[in-house]
């Protein structure tokens, strides 16, 4: 029997490794996807959510005042407006006119307040409008892109479950870079077992700037905002694995056609990476790849 929980906060985490049937070409390595979208949010968001406001609240942040600001990148603010509801806080959310107003309804319906930014801020400007509005109000800032909350979840909870649940540290791992904690954080749980493990960073050809290219404008969701976040530890990944958009999009479609995997934009560009790895490595190697979200926030 299912165990009873206190709240919805306790099914964060423990995330299932799923491998793909139908999407890999013949002779590729084996490709294991980690649902991280089969989180509370549908979401990857919510363990830096939870851990970074758990961290705040240890810290004593909250002794005057349950009451945080966050900065949203089309995922993480309805992560934090729902652990605000679940754990009794009051949450201002800034988030940007561009993401889906569905979305922006739901963190209405949990109970944040939304101070909506113009879209035509670009992202270090949206994160600088939140922590002055922060600052101003003397509330906590929680910006998954600086926190080292958020990476050091999952080098102790994403990177040892994908262990566990192979049996062994993976051959290869890859994720698509937005805040940059997934792939910081589970790099370091997979070499602390296994130093060779390889380590690719996925983002978008139009936004390309771990590779030194500008940042231009795209469609993918969770990716490629713009800038290096200072949560994305550089030393931690081997290579940028570029994707083109359009290559990125088919690849979204084609999981939801070969393999029921319904996953976003983002996600399609991580998976089309590793599938592109895996064909490269060969046969008898696992690489493992995180899909962080199951809607589009654009």
């Amino acid at each position: 029997m299912p165990a009873v929980e206190s709240d919805l906060s306790q099914l964060i985490t423990g995330t299932p490794l799923v491998k793909l049937q139908r999407s890999t070409p013949y002779r590729a390595a084996d490709v294991y996807v980690k649902l991280e979208n089969r989180n509370l949010t549908g979401s990857g968001r919510d363990r830096a959510a939870l851990n970074m406001l758990e961290v705040k609240e240890a810290e004593g942040a909250f002794a005057e005042k349950r009451a945080f600001v966050g900065i949203d990148d089309g995922y993480f603010g309805l992560s934090l407006a729902s652990l605000a509801a679940i754990r009794g806080f009051d949450a201002v959310i800034f988030r940007s006119q561009a993401w889906q107003p569905a979305v922006t309804e739901k963190i209405q319906d949990v109970g944040a307040h939304l101070e909506m930014l113009d879209d035509q801020l670009t992202f270090t400007e949206q994160i600088e409008a939140a922590r002055t509005y922060a600052l101003a109000h003397d509330l906590p800032f929680l910006d998954p892109f600086s926190d080292l909350a958020n990476p050091s979840i999952h080098a102790v909870t994403t990177g040892p479950e994908i262990i566990e649940s192979l049996g062994r540290v993976p051959d290869a791992f890859v994720a698509g870079v937005g805040t940059g904690g997934t792939l910081t954080g589970v790099a370091q749980a997979l070499r602390e077992q296994k130093e060779e493990v390889g380590i690719y960073a996925v983002e978008p050809a139009q936004a390309a700037v771990l590779s030194g290219e500008s940042a231009g404008h795209h469609h993918l969701s969770g990716i490629g905002y713009g800038f290096i976040p200072t949560s994305l530890d550089r030393a931690c990944f081997d290579q940028a694995i570029v994707v083109d958009e359009t290559k990125a999009l088919h690849c979204q479609r084609a999981l939801a056609i070969n393999e029921g995997l319904i996953v976003d934009s983002g996600s399609g560009a991580a998976v089309a990476g590793a599938i592109a790895l895996a064909e490269r490595l060969g046969q008898d190697r696992q690489v493992v790849v995180s899909v962080t979200a199951s809607y589009d926030a654009l």
